[in-house]
């Protein structure tokens, strides 16, 4: 869902620019603070919050160290979050110093990057369990083409290989 979005957000970025689509975003905020004026405070239960213990934080990286299934994907996702997550910072630098310093291209690299997410999603989801192998190759294929991306010689190929990052 959120590569949709972000697909959407490049199209609107090229197609009415920059400042329009933000006012479009903050906009849609509108929605919520709405949801949240009409929610009725008497309706809601509060949950009775679990008592801090010395320890909790030490017992809870202990059950997930002896946990495979946990195990892989909070490894792979901090190491893509220590290394790999400032895509949102770095693509509009390359948008304005690298290729052209216009929102259109910026537009277009965000929306190479939801259509790649969407793809990836659709693909995700069509798998009946996620294995550490496939969670392995994808993290490869990501670092991968963050270097394929980072040094592009132009826009077409840093479109092609940011729908494929997208998917990774």
């Amino acid at each position: 869902l959120l590569g949709f979005f972000v697909g959407l957000a490049g199209i609107l970025i090229a197609s009415v620019g920059l400042s329009t689509s933000f006012f479009i975003n903050a906009g849609s905020y509108l929605a919520v603070v709405g949801g949240l004026a009409i929610m009725r405070e008497g309706d809601l239960v509060r949950s009775i919050p679990t008592a801090r213990v010395g320890g909790q934080v030490r017992e809870g990286l202990s059950y997930v160290a002896k946990t495979p299934e946990l195990l892989g994907p909070i490894v792979l996702m901090a190491i893509a979050g220590l290394f790999a997550f400032e895509w949102n910072v770095t693509l509009p630098l390359m948008a304005r110093d690298v290729f052209s310093d216009d929102p259109q291209t910026f537009g277009l690299l965000f929306s190479a990057i939801g259509v790649g997410a969407v793809i990836g999603g659709i693909g995700l989801a069509s798998m009946l369990e996620a294995r550490l192998r496939a969670m392995l190759a994808a993290s490869f294929a990501f670092g991968s083409l963050m270097f394929l991306v980072a040094g592009a010689p132009n826009l077409i190929l840093a479109l092609v290989a940011l729908v494929f990052l997208g998917a990774a």
